[in-house]
């Protein structure tokens, strides 16, 4: 019955990456304001649009604060993976990861009233909370890396949660929409964000380069890439000479 089930919601899991990263691009050609929250997301977004259906829908935005909402929820699913269905290593580093950003979100860097996420940042956030939760809830430790390639991806994992949560630290103590020049944010826009790769990659690494964590690294990659180039986009109107060169990945992007 299981294996039927997982042979139902595989398609589906892989069918919705494609999809996502589809929609990113189109996003990107068609409806840029998509892309924009927070500070990129212009005061007065939304309101030369039409009154179509479309029109209407991209003017759709919710609280920035409302990102705590994914993490409870990845939290609460991450505990029913470890406690229900299968108690392992990957699930307790997802529930670490929520429970630490939903801090954050909660009590460092706690959004403006003003700050906004257009309704799709929303629902995605919780689409891609359910696919990691499921990628962690089905990997078979069987497959996982060797011992010291988990240990190495262990230690990755840890650098990288403690280097971004040090950023979110430096980001909350900024006056309002100034540049970061903590650490790596003196060469990337967005080191936060590549600090969330590297999460990311040692969550890959750890399982063996299993084909969910793939699709959900490639996830991150793409649409923190949008997110980082947006963020530089806006730096380099503000800051023109002391932007750093490049958005999210250093030397390459």
């Amino acid at each position: 019955m299981l294996d039927l089930l997982l042979g139902l919601l595989d398609p589906v899991f892989y069918a919705t990456f494609l999809l996502g990263l589809v929609s990113l691009v189109v996003a990107k050609l068609q409806a840029p304001i998509l892309l924009k929250y927070g500070k990129t997301l212009p005061q007065s977004a939304g309101r030369h649009y039409s009154e179509s259906f479309w029109g209407q829908f991209q003017r759709l935005t919710v609280p920035k604060a409302w990102f705590s909402h994914f993490y409870v929820y990845s939290v609460f699913v991450s505990s029913v993976n470890m406690f229900l269905l299968q108690f392992n290593l990957l699930s307790i580093l997802i529930a670490v990861h929520s429970a630490r950003r939903l801090y954050e979100t909660v009590y460092v860097n706690v959004s403006k009233p003003s700050a906004r996420i257009h309704v799709s940042h929303y629902l995605v956030g919780f689409w891609f909370y359910s696919a990691v939760n499921y990628a962690a809830s089905t990997s078979s430790p069987e497959t996982w890396s060797s011992l010291p390639v988990r240990c190495l991806a262990l230690l990755l994992f840890a650098l990288a949660s403690w280097d971004q949560h040090e950023n979110h630290l430096h980001l909350s103590k900024l006056r309002k929409y100034t540049l970061p020049t903590y650490g790596l944010f003196r060469i990337v826009a967005s080191a936060h964000y590549f600090d969330e790769f590297l999460l990311y990659f040692a969550l890959t690494l750890f399982t063996g380069a299993s084909a969910k964590l793939l699709v959900c690294l490639l996830w991150v990659i793409a649409n923190l890439s949008f997110s980082a180039v947006e963020t530089r986009a806006w730096y380099l109107q503000k800051f023109t000479e002391s932007t750093p060169r490049f958005a999210i990945l250093p030397y390459m992007l």
